[in-house]
C-alpha cells in the first residue's frame, strides 16, 4: 500500500482510518457478507460469507514460489525422523478410500500400521507401539480423550531463515506429562498407538500422521518419497466392496449361483491368469516379484469381470486367508492388496475382452499400484528390475 496507495483511491497523505475504510469496502465488494458486521479498525468481525457470483480465482504460484516450496519440502523430508520405531517390523501405509479423516488439509496424511497386522485375520500388535516426535517442537494442541496431538516445529534453513512446520497425530494415547506449551525434544516419545476413535476395534489400531508447512490447517505435504526411503509400502485395506454374508439383491443371487454352477469356468480363468503371466514374464525366477503381482491382480480382475466384484473378493480372500495357507504375513498382505487392485480393474472392464483386462493390469503394475517383495521388503511394483 505504501508503494501504491492509488490501488484503493488513496494518496500518500491518507490516514490509516481512510485506508481501513477503503480496504473494507473493497473486500466487501469482492467477498460480500450477509449481515455485515461493524468492523473496528483494530479488530476483526464476524459474519456469514456468501459466495460471490463471479469469484476471483487466486493467482497461481510463480515458478519461483513452486521451487521454494519444493526446496523446503526436500529439506523437511531430510530432517524428518520416523514417528514410529521402524525396527519393530515392516510398517505400511494403509489406505482406506472410504476414510473420512483423509480429506481437506489431511488428504496427504498417512496411516502407519505394522505389516500383516492391518488385516482382520491376524492379531494386532500396533496398539501400544511408541510414537516419537520427528522434530523438536512445542505442543500447540492436544485432546487425551480423542487421542489427538499437534506439535509445532521451527525448521532452520541454511540462509538463516526459519519456517514453521506442524505435525499432527491421531489415535494416540498421549504420555501423561505432555500439555499445551510443553517443549518436545527430537525423537522424544510423545505417546503410544491406541484405539481412541469411536468404533475402532483392536485390529484397526494405527497411527494417523500428517506434516504441514505452516499451521495444522495448511495443506499436508506428500510423504510418498519419505515413505519410500524407509521401505514403507502403501497398501489398500478396504475398497468399498461388500463382502458380508448373504445376497442383498437379485443380481448378487444370480452371480452367486453362477459361481457355484461354473466351477469349470473358475478353473479356466485361473489357467488364463497363469498362462498370461508366463507369456508376459517368461524369464522371471522370483516367486514374489512382478509376475506374481500381475497373476494375482489379473486373476482377481477376471473373476470380477465374469462374476462380480463381490464373488471375486470372496474367492480371492478365501484363497489367501485359508486355514492351510501358510504364507507369512507380508506375502498375505501383498496378495490381498494386488487382488483388490485387480477387482477394481475387473469391475471397471466387465464387458472387455481378456487382453484388454490384462493390459489394464499391466498398466497398474507399471504405475506402481501393485506390490512386490524383494529382499524381504514390500515395494511398489514399478521399482527397477533386478540387475
Amino acid at each position: 500500500m505504501k508503494s501504491n496507495p492509488a490501488l484503493l483511491n488513496l494518496t500518500q497523505n491518507s490516514s490509516y482510518r481512510d485506508f481501513h475504510s477503503h480496504l473494507v469496502a473493497d473486500m466487501q465488494a469482492k467477498w460480500p457478507l450477509q449481515n455485515a458486521p461493524v468492523l473496528h479498525p483494530f479488530a476483526g468481525g464476524t459474519g456469514n460469507y456468501v459466495l460471490p457470483t463471479q469469484p476471483v480465482d487466486p493467482p497461481s504460484p510463480s515458478p519461483i514460489q513452486v521451487g521454494q516450496r519444493l526446496t523446503v519440502e526436500q529439506l523437511l523430508l531430510q530432517s524428518l525422523r520416523s514417528p514410529v520405531r521402524l525396527a519393530a517390523g515392516q510398517w505400511v501405509n494403509v489406505i482406506n478410500p472410504l476414510s473420512s479423516t483423509h480429506v481437506g488439509s489431511e488428504q496427504n496424511a498417512v496411516d502407519l500400521s505394522l505389516i500383516g497386522l492391518a488385516n482382520d485375520e491376524l492379531p494386532n500388535f500396533d496398539e501400544g507401539q511408541p510414537v516419537y516426535a520427528p522434530l523438536a517442537g512445542t505442543v500447540t494442541r492436544m485432546n487425551r480423550d480423542a487421542g489427538s496431538l499437534v506439535i509445532e516445529h521451527v525448521l532452520h534453513q541454511a540462509d538463516g531463515t526459519s519456517i514453521i512446520i506442524t505435525t499432527k497425530y491421531l489415535h494416540v494415547s498421549v504420555v501423561s506429562w505432555l500439555h499445551p506449551g510443553a517443549l518436545i525434544k527430537h525423537g522424544e516419545e510423545v505417546g503410544q498407538i491406541g484405539r481412541l476413535a469411536e468404533g475402532m476395534s483392536q485390529v484397526d489400531a494405527h497411527l494417523h500422521f500428517s506434516v504441514h508447512l505452516g499451521s495444522e490447517f495448511a495443506m499436508s505435504i506428500d510423504l510418498s518419497q519419505w515413505l519410500a526411503q524407509r521401505n514403507i509400502a502403501t497398501i489398500i485395506r478396504d475398497d468399498g466392496i461388500d463382502s458380508g454374508g448373504g445376497y442383498k439383491t437379485l443380481l448378487d443371487y444370480v452371480n452367486g449361483l453362477r459361481f457355484f454352477l461354473n466351477l469349470n469356468t473358475i478353473k479356466a480363468l485361473t489357467n488364463e491368469a497363469e498362462n498370461e503371466t508366463i507369456r508376459r514374464f517368461p524369464s522371471e525366477t522370483s516367486p514374489l516379484d512382478k509376475g506374481n503381482a500381475f497373476k494375482h491382480a489379473y486373476w482377481s480382475a477376471l473373476l470380477a469381470a465374469y462374476f462380480s466384484p463381490k464373488v471375486s473378493k470372496a474367492i480371492t480372500d478365501g484363497h489367501e486367508l485359508w486355514l492351510y495357507n501358510r504364507n507369512p504375513p507380508d506375502q498375505k498382505a501383498m496378495d490381498l492388496h494386488n487382488n483388490k487392485i485387480g477387482i477394481r480393474i475387473g469391475a471397471a472392464n466387465h464387458t472387455a475382452p481378456n487382453h484388454v483386462i490384462a493390459n489394464a493390469v499391466m498398466l497398474a503394475l507399471n504405475r506402481g499400484q501393485l506390490l512386490i517383495i524383494r529382499d524381504g521388503q514390500l515395494l511398489p511394483s514399478n521399482v527397477s528390475p533386478v540387475p
